[in-house]
């Protein structure tokens, strides 16, 4: 996903970035994630700031990335403190673009930045919309099962057709000795060609 946002980013003229990621190791994957899909362009981050899941504030970190000349923030959260960071630029009335990875698609930054949120930009696998029919038929199933829309479309549909990918795989285990191995293998080597509702995986 990073590369692709950089690319992106880049291509738009907004080259100054500053990265906010969390200290998870998901926050820390994707900030060497984003520092080395913009080395290959020989760009470095003007500012990184580093935080704790749970923070409220960020508006010191958010003056300095300002200070730093930044025109784009990159943040890389799971939780709600991307609606922090958004809600910080607005008090701050610094109207740069944030962008990032899936979860700024989460009900977390939309309903917690509410139109802070708004102009944001994230690299998406799945958009919740009925666009063939294998797309209409997951999103109906899911709502006559549960009783409501999806909250995270692409964990769902990602998670769908994973167990899809790792079933059609396990068929091609004769032996019955699914090792490590034997089912990576298995699974890069699948026979048949599984139409799903994120792609058509035909060597996935």
């Amino acid at each position: 996903q990073a590369p692709f946002v950089v690319d992106d980013i880049v291509s738009r003229g907004w080259t100054k970035v500053a990265i906010f990621a969390d200290k998870t190791p998901y926050g820390e994957g994707g900030m060497n994630d984003v520092v080395k899909a913009l080395a290959a362009k020989n760009l470095q981050p003007v500012f990184v700031a580093r935080f704790d899941l749970g923070v409220k504030d960020l508006q010191a970190e958010l003056k300095a990335a300002q200070a730093a000349g930044a025109n784009v923030v990159f943040s890389y959260t799971v939780g709600p403190e991307n609606a922090v960071i958004a809600k910080g630029r607005q008090a701050l009335k610094w109207n740069v673009p944030q962008v990032g990875a899936w979860p700024l698609s989460f009900p977390f930054f939309i309903d917690g930045a509410k139109d802070a949120a708004e102009g944001a930009l994230m690299a998406q696998t799945f958009i919740a919309e009925p666009s063939n029919e294998r797309r209409a038929a997951f999103l109906s199933a899911y709502k006559r099962k549960f009783k409501q829309a999806l909250t995270v479309p692409m964990a769902a549909a990602q998670g769908y057709d994973s167990v899809y990918l790792l079933a059609f795989s396990l068929f091609g285990v004769r032996d019955g000795n699914p090792t490590g191995p034997v089912v990576k293998a298995a699974l890069e080597n699948i026979t048949r060609v599984y139409y799903g509702v994120v792609a058509t995986y035909e060597h996935p």
